[in-house]
């Protein structure tokens, strides 16, 4: 079949098109060209976001520079098309040199110098200060718990760091919740949210 018609895009495009929402506990419909200049991503979630051992995509969170936090996505995809839509992601908790700080008690440990990030993971060098050797057991059994998939072992791990040791952002403030990987080879990996984990999956 030969399409001979104009392409459609913007509002032109949006014709004949109707979208709903739920905003303070209403249904809401409109026109897709009417409501082209609605923040989407401050509406109700239709679900949860899923998270669960064995699963065959990637969900997480991005961090959407326009509301100065988090939102949480489904997919891979759906994080690509939700960061154009975006546009500038621009963070400067993760510049290229930013120092997160991991803490023990009021003791700081480690400083975690921002290499990169590939949402939802940030990446760092690591410099271990007085009171980190205690803890590099742990981080170590860790990693070795999730590279032979002992998801329990892992999990008991994670227990004991997030139990014992806190995170701050490069401002000083603290990181509400994170899951953090430090490595033999002096880098680090780690999730963050501005919200405990069990909070956003409730």
């Amino acid at each position: 079949m030969v399409d001979e018609g104009e392409p459609l895009s913007g509002r032109n495009g949006a014709a004949g098109f109707e979208v709903a929402w739920v905003q303070a506990g209403v249904e809401v419909r409109r026109p897709l060209a009417e409501a082209l200049e609605v923040t989407y991503e401050e509406i109700a979630r239709v679900r949860e976001v899923p998270s669960y051992r064995g699963q065959g995509y990637f969900p997480g969170l991005y961090w959407a520079a326009t509301m100065l936090r988090h939102v949480g996505f489904e997919s891979w995809l759906e994080r690509d098309h939700a960061n154009r839509h975006h546009g500038d992601m621009t963070n400067p908790n993760l510049t290229t040199g930013s120092i997160w700080r991991l803490h023990h008690g009021e003791q700081e440990i480690a400083r975690l110098t921002v290499t990169g990030a590939d949402m939802p993971w940030t990446h760092a060098e690591v410099e271990t200060l007085s009171g980190f050797e205690e803890f590099r057991p742990l981080f170590a059994e860790h990693e070795r718990a999730v590279d032979d998939e002992e998801w329990e072992q892992a999990d008991a791990c994670y227990t004991q760091i997030r139990s014992e040791l806190t995170m701050t952002f490069p401002d000083g403030s603290p990181v509400a919740e994170f899951m953090l990987h430090i490595h033999d080879d002096g880098t680090a990996g780690w999730r963050w949210h501005d919200e405990p984990f069990d909070t956003v999956n409730q």
